[in-house]
């Protein structure tokens, strides 16, 4: 292994260090975060292995657009065995689309559906949150008119086979951090054998949160949770002998 690929949502790109509020809650303690993704499990995981890090997470992610990124790095890189994959499979129900009226895809949760006047997954990617309300009103209407969740579950299923797929045909090592188990479960039932990191809950919900250190009501990993999960995967990594 000489280069890390990591892609998922906010989970793996230091979510909720970035607010603020939080960082103001951290510095009291000691702990000054000037750039929220040097704390995520990624960057800490790349320094313990030395190794060059490449991380496509970004807030509000989806497995669709997953699936999409992942592809686009296998193919920039011609599908170049010198990249460990680790994918974290983000929250089902959330998806992108392409927006003809902004000209780039756009993260779309639960969130910025219901409240976009608050919903911060614009702003933290970068963008204006201006943009989304101007298609907020057609997006709205897609999903109520378009969108099943079993049905879309289903499909996500199918493009992540054909992802896995594509990834044991070319002989390129990925381990997945799992959030349902439901793909898990599928994808194996179907005959496709992979390596996935199995805790007693969920990836997201297994570690030390910035709620239960600052107090600040947020469930995403705090600074000691990022710390904890790259030690959980580095430690999979060294017991199943990749290094």
């Amino acid at each position: 292994m000489n280069k890390l690929y990591v892609n998922g949502c906010s989970f793996s790109c230091g979510g909720g260090l970035d607010i603020n509020s939080v960082k103001e809650l951290y510095k009291e303690k000691g702990v000054d975060i000037q750039n929220h993704l040097e704390f995520s499990w990624p960057e800490i995981l790349s320094k313990k292995l030395n190794i060059e890090l490449i991380n496509d997470s970004v807030q509000g992610g989806s497995i669709n657009r997953l699936i999409r990124t992942t592809y686009e790095h296998l193919l920039k890189t011609k599908f170049s065995k010198d990249f460990y994959y680790i994918l974290e499979l983000p929250p089902v129900w959330r998806d992108e689309i392409y927006s003809t009226k902004l000209k780039r895809f756009v993260n779309i949760t639960h969130g910025n559906l219901k409240n976009p006047e608050f919903d911060r997954t614009e702003e933290v990617n970068g963008y204006s949150k201006s943009d989304f309300l101007k298609i907020h009103e057609n997006t709205i209407k897609w999903f109520e008119s378009f969108v099943d969740y079993d049905v879309e579950k289903r499909k996500t299923l199918l493009d992540l086979m054909g992802l896995v797929s594509t990834l044991k045909h070319k002989e390129i090592n990925f381990l997945f951090l799992e959030n349902d188990e439901y793909f898990r479960i599928e994808l194996l039932k179907n005959g496709l054998q992979f390596k996935c990191l199995l805790m007693d809950k969920s990836f997201n919900n297994s570690f030390s949160t910035i709620k239960d250190e600052v107090g600040f009501f947020d469930n995403h990993m705090g600074v000691k949770g990022n710390i904890e999960a790259a030690d959980k995967i580095y430690s999979y990594l060294i017991k199943m002998v990749y290094l």
